[in-house]
């Protein structure tokens, strides 16, 4: 179970990602991107132009505008990553990066941590049915241990359905699994999840699997 400092991280995170990265968004347009980045959990390292996601240590995200340099991270491995959701819908298959400069360094769904500050260790996942837009999409949450890979606690950032109503956190915890943790950019991160996500006083438990390209982490301060 999630202490609930950890929670409030989470929390913030998602909100914060949502204006800073475009990430979980259900409005399309460009949301900005993040700054240099580092290796948090055997990525590569790149910088960017004149950009920064900066954090303070309640968690809140701020940023500029500028563009990442991007590495190319669409490999072989990349090409079969996918993010399957069972969804009160019927199960849904999401094979695209949403539509945010970050997000886009791979065309498919995405794997990347925050690094540094209070969110250090924060893996987020994010996919498209579509590059041109966030309905039918998922964003997902968690804090993971790489050095012990298994259950980790986690939650749902936002996911859109097909009628482009946006669910939330319920702020109960959910699980983030992992198989597979990528050692570099362009490697995949693989595993499972079951997030409680709310819409309209509803309440629905999303589950499903991933194979997630590994793009730049977020250097946080």
């Amino acid at each position: 179970m999630l202490e609930r400092t950890t929670m409030v991280q989470l929390a913030a995170l998602g909100a914060a990602l949502c204006l800073a990265l475009g990430a979980g968004c259900s409005t399309e347009g460009n949301p900005g991107s993040g700054g240099s980045t580092s290796a948090g959990s055997g990525g590569s390292t790149t910088s960017a132009s004149a950009s920064s996601v900066a954090a303070s240590t309640t968690g809140t995200l701020a940023t500029t505008s500028a563009a990442s340099t991007g590495t190319g991270a669409m490999t072989v491995a990349c090409e079969s990553a996918f993010i399957d959701v069972d969804t009160p819908n019927g199960p849904l298959h999401l094979t695209s990066s949403c539509p945010n400069a970050w997000e886009m360094q791979s065309s498919r769904p995405v794997a990347y941590f925050m690094t540094g500050g209070a969110l250090a260790g924060t893996l987020y996942i994010s996919g498209c049915l579509q590059p041109t837009t966030y309905d039918s999409s998922i964003k997902f949450l968690g804090n993971v241990d790489t050095a012990n890979l298994g259950t980790n606690p986690g939650q749902i950032g936002t996911y859109v359905d097909a009628s482009a109503t946006t669910w939330n956190p319920t702020g109960t915890a959910g699980q983030l699994t992992i198989t597979k943790m990528a050692t570099k950019t362009g490697e995949t991160v693989e595993g499972s999840f079951s997030v409680p996500a709310t819409a309209n006083g509803q309440t629905v438990t999303l589950t499903g699997t991933f194979r997630a390209c590994k793009i730049d982490d977020v250097q946080l301060p």
